[in-house]
């Protein structure tokens, strides 16, 4: 059976094992305020878009994509700076997009185009939430843009 995506709502049994995955983060990351404020927080307002690559034959979380509802009026000019959108988000009462943090899939498992899974897979979860597309930002559809570069 292929990897399948799963929100840590669908699957909280996943969310203690998202430890499995190899730490992508340089270590300052984990001593920025507004990270260690608010990511863990991620897990317990914002289930239903936290999610986790799963490969249920072998047993073995592959990866997890994190993504946050936010109010936002299209403009790139208004969007928020890198992790200041974790703010944004968390003092949001009417939100209108959704927001990717992050795909990051496990350093053994790289190089087997399952980014494409994780992005898909919050673009599809955006429960009747407007996503912004990536087209405004790449000039190709960003599952097209993951599929075709080999991140490692």
């Amino acid at each position: 059976m292929p990897a399948q995506i799963f929100t840590i709502s669908e699957r909280p049994d996943l969310e203690n094992r998202l430890d499995e995955i190899i730490d992508p983060w340089p270590e300052f990351m984990n001593h920025d305020p507004i990270v260690r404020r608010f990511f863990p927080q991620l897990y317990e307002r914002f289930r239903d878009f936290q999610l986790v690559l799963y490969e249920p034959d072998t047993d073995v979380v592959l990866g997890e994509g994190c993504s946050i509802p936010i109010r936002w009026d299209g403009g790139t000019e208004t969007l928020p700076e890198g992790v200041h959108v974790l703010e944004t988000g968390f003092a949001e009462s009417d939100p209108n997009v959704l927001c990717a943090l992050m795909a990051v899939v496990d350093e053994r498992h790289r190089g087997q185009r399952l980014s494409g899974l994780i992005v898909e897979g919050i673009v599809q979860n955006k429960e009747g939430q407007p996503s912004v597309r990536a087209e405004k930002f790449w000039p190709l559809d960003g599952i097209e843009y993951v599929n075709s570069h080999d991140f490692h």
